[in-house]
């Protein structure tokens, strides 16, 4: 298992220029991840329209992106190497 460290991963978002850094320890599933990661880059937007309109995706340690909640939570949080949220077609 990873050490604390371990659990702290770069995230961007489209259209935002700025990339955060988070401790997925602060997190117990993929929606409560998403609708941190949305509340942190956009302020005060209207959030559930939001939530539907981005789609996480993270890059697992062997470099490949996978789509967001493909691997159960706790398998995820050990593989994950990097996230992120993409604007879907609306």
């Amino acid at each position: 298992m990873n050490n604390n460290d371990d659990l702290f991963v770069k995230v961007k978002m489209d259209g935002v220029a700025i990339a955060r850094k988070i401790d997925l320890n602060a997190f117990n599933s993929y929606q409560m991840l998403t609708t941190a990661l949305i509340h942190m880059f956009h302020n005060s937007v209207e959030i559930e329209e939001d939530i539907a309109s981005y789609r996480l995706m993270y890059q697992h340690r062997d470099g490949h992106w996978h789509l967001g909640g493909d691997l159960p939570w706790e398998m995820f949080i050990r593989s994950v190497k990097r996230i992120h949220m993409v604007r879907t077609a609306n």
